[in-house]
């Protein structure tokens, strides 16, 4: 019996804060690494998930999704995490990760103080035209999007039908 190959896509900022937002208490306001999570892990999670109805599911990927911090607007200290984090990522086998640099903008903090806010800019579009891509490269049986995303909607429909299976998280 041929293998299900499921790619796992993972918008990587979203997962976070929903993780953060579930697990751990507004109050105090949690650390800022509240709610990271390891996408190999999850991706290999998601796949068992799946396997009491099928079998034969195999991992063929996971793809991330994320912001790149700009030196001179992030925090050095979160920049240096970040470059760690990714760093890890594209070691572990099947991972590849997408990046887009984040945009800035000044805001003020509560006591008047400025600073560099940071914002994802078209992560959302370069997953969306990844998961069109990739179904019609025939990368997967079954995709898996982990994503709160309502942008990806387009690219969803755009793939789902009788030859692949798609499953948003």
């Amino acid at each position: 019996m041929p293998r299900t190959r499921v790619v796992v896509y993972v918008d990587y900022q979203n997962v976070q804060y929903c993780a953060r937002d579930m697990f751990w208490p507004a109050v105090p306001a949690p650390p800022r690494t509240a709610g990271h999570v390891d996408p190999l892990k999850l991706g290999n999670l998601l796949c068992r998930l799946g396997q009491p109805g099928d079998p034969e599911r195999v991992l063929a990927g996971v793809r991330v999704y994320r912001g790149q911090p700009i030196a001179g607007r992030s925090r050095e200290k979160a920049r240096r995490f970040y470059d760690r984090q990714v760093s890890s990522w594209r070691q572990a086998p099947g991972v590849e990760v997408f990046t887009r640099p984040l945009r800035y903008h000044r805001a003020k903090n509560p006591d008047g103080t400025e600073y560099w806010a940071a914002r994802e800019k078209g992560v959302d579009v370069l997953m969306a035209l990844d998961i069109s891509i990739g179904a019609r490269s025939d990368l997967f049986d079954v995709a898996i999007i982990a994503s709160a995303d309502t942008d990806l909607i387009p690219a969803l429909e755009d793939v789902t039908g009788p030859r692949f299976l798609v499953q948003v998280l």
